[in-house]
């Protein structure tokens, strides 16, 4: 069956779904170009997310915070965001390496 989806508020639709047996979390949000910012602590690793011409970055290391506007903190595991049509996307998982991310993304993004 298809994961279902998660409408946090009219910006942020939301899925989870098993990728070799681990839990992923998708989202994307309506926030447009230039969303991409994230400030870091130590443990926590931000480096390009290696899709190209893609704005994207790749979020690794110890669980981080993630804050949304109007939501409250959560933590979270790596992560891969990126930018495509005007779109934000955030695919994180605890276990979810950089390699699977991008093969994931780009199933997800047309290029």
């Amino acid at each position: 069956p298809l994961p279902q989806l998660h409408l946090q508020d009219s910006n942020i639709v939301s899925m989870v779904f098993e990728h070799h047996g681990e839990p992923v979390l998708l989202s994307e949000f309506g926030f447009g170009t230039g969303f991409l910012k994230k400030f870091a602590a130590g443990g926590t690793s931000i480096q390009d997310g290696g899709m190209g011409d893609v704005p994207s970055l790749w979020i690794s290391g110890v669980t981080h915070d993630v804050f949304f506007p109007g939501t409250s903190p959560r933590l979270a595991g790596n992560t891969l965001v990126w930018e495509a049509d005007g779109v934000t996307y955030r695919l994180e998982g605890h276990s979810l390496g950089q390699a699977d991310a991008l093969a994931l993304a780009r199933s997800l993004t047309r290029h």
